[in-house]
């Protein structure tokens, strides 16, 4: 592990004998930990926990953890035993007894739960589950820390329990693109791509969008049935894929951003609407396509009113 200085501080992860790319970090800011999910190189791929007040020796190191690349890492909102119902009295890590435990997932298609305050792998991990493809993104769902979601690179979803036992699936949605939802009236929604999960007023939402840069949020219908139902739909700022859409509660909206090259505030005040009404996308345009053509139109006029002068010019001289 090497550490440089300055006003900041940054790690080069070597945990093996040579430095290992970390695809996937998860910061604990009350008990300063933090936990680093890295590659798959040379057949083995790391989780690695430090305490960020000390941070040129790792606290613990899991090597085998996963056999793929570490993708996704999530601490739990609560702690570790009101998550899990596990006691243990190991104190790797700062503060012990209040670091809550930490969700990682793979490539590998496995998902984890792990206890960082316990220094050997064979006890740390509390439970691995799976969710049938290669895992993008996984985090808890808000209550009493008992679920957590995954979402996969294949577009799959589930939903699973953790307890004393370990981990394991209790709703399976399958391929969230299939899935035709009903909507307001006689829409309906169909997802042609995940663009982000958040939780949003502690209500589980999924954000799908379209390659026209449409977006819905969606949300799970709590029955026996795996089932979506349309909360509301995002249309008219983004004309291309949108990338990514975060809840802002501060403000009651959602930041969206896309390869349109534009950032959308979208207010979440008028909740009766199923189209929500667009704010600041104009204004946070970042290079569109409207601003390119208007710096297109100043070089074409100041290229004509030049063409211009050097004629009259010319007839001056002639006369």
């Amino acid at each position: 592990m090497k550490v440089k200085g300055g006003r900041g501080w940054s790690i080069l992860a070597k945990p093996s004998t040579r430095p290992v790319p970390l695809l996937s970090l998860a910061l604990h800011a009350p008990t300063h930990t933090l936990a680093l999910g890295t590659a798959l190189v040379s057949d083995s791929s790391y989780l690695l926990a430090y305490d960020v007040r000390s941070h040129s020796t790792p606290l613990n190191i899991y090597p085998e953890l996963h056999s793929d690349d570490i993708t996704s890492l999530s601490f739990s909102p609560f702690s570790s035993s009101s998550s899990s119902g596990r006691n243990t009295s190991s104190s790797n890590t700062s503060s012990a007894g209040s670091v809550p435990l930490l969700l990682s997932a793979s490539t590998d298609g496995l998902l984890s739960v792990v206890d960082l305050r316990e220094k050997e792998e064979e006890d740390a991990v509390l439970g691995v589950a799976g969710l049938g493809a290669s895992v993008a993104e996984a985090g808890w769902v808000g209550g009493e820390g008992r679920e957590v979601w995954a979402r996969s690179d294949m577009q799959t979803f589930g939903l699973f329990e953790v307890d004393e036992e370990g981990i394991a699936i209790t709703t399976d949605f399958g391929d969230v693109r299939r899935a035709e939802i009903e909507g307001e009236g006689d829409t309906a929604w169909r997802t042609d791509y995940v663009s982000s999960v958040q939780d949003v007023r502690g209500e589980l939402t999924l954000f799908g969008g379209t390659p026209e840069g449409d977006l819905a949020a969606i949300t799970r219908l709590r029955d026996e049935r795996a089932r979506w139902t349309l909360e509301r739909t995002f249309r008219g700022a983004h004309s291309e894929v949108v990338r990514c859409a975060v809840w802002d509660a501060s403000i009651n909206a959602i930041v969206t951003c896309g390869e349109d090259s534009k950032i959308a505030v979208w207010d979440l005040g008028s909740a009766s609407s199923s189209e929500q009404r667009r704010r600041g996308a104009e204004e946070m345009d970042v290079d569109s396509d409207e601003e390119r053509e208007r710096a297109e139109e100043g070089k074409r006029r100041k290229k004509k009113k030049r063409s211009g002068e050097r004629g009259a010019g010319r007839e001056e001289m002639e006369e």
